[in-house]
């Protein structure tokens, strides 16, 4: 059974093909917006699965959680040639749109079934607190 050993959403992921090492930079679960809609420039989503057997359907999704719309997507196949295998993926997304504010989900998915996600929220403008205290 295939599982997902990470799921990271960050804003800068470096790479060292000579030492084969990742960086994970800038990792968050908020996305401060200062309007809606709001376009965010680049992200990243880096995600390690195992325990695969063959080939699959992969897809990776952003759900809105409040009405359960997807609002981004991304597809392709992936394969396993062993099930010790880790199978690790870095998708770059640039201007992703947030409508509105609340909690987002990225999930992915193999052959259309759920396999990990990680939740984040999107909060809009704060309003600035007054000397008074009010």
């Amino acid at each position: 059974i295939i599982s997902c050993l990470r799921a990271f959403v960050v804003s800068v992921l470096k790479g060292n093909s000579y030492a084969f090492k990742l960086s994970l930079i800038g990792l968050f679960n908020r996305i401060q917006a200062q309007k809606f809609p709001l376009s965010h420039s680049l992200l990243h989503v880096y995600i390690a699965l195992v325990g695969g057997h063959g080939s699959y359907n992969g897809e990776l999704r952003f759900v809105n959680m409040s009405d359960k719309q997807i609002t981004a997507k991304l597809a392709g196949p992936l394969a396993f040639k062993d099930p010790l295998q880790v199978v690790e993926m870095n998708f770059e997304i640039k201007n992703l749109v947030f409508r509105n504010e609340g909690k987002y989900t990225v999930e992915f998915c193999c052959n259309g079934k759920p396999i990990g996600r990680r939740d984040f929220f999107v909060i809009g403008p704060r309003l600035p607190i007054s000397e008074s205290g009010g």
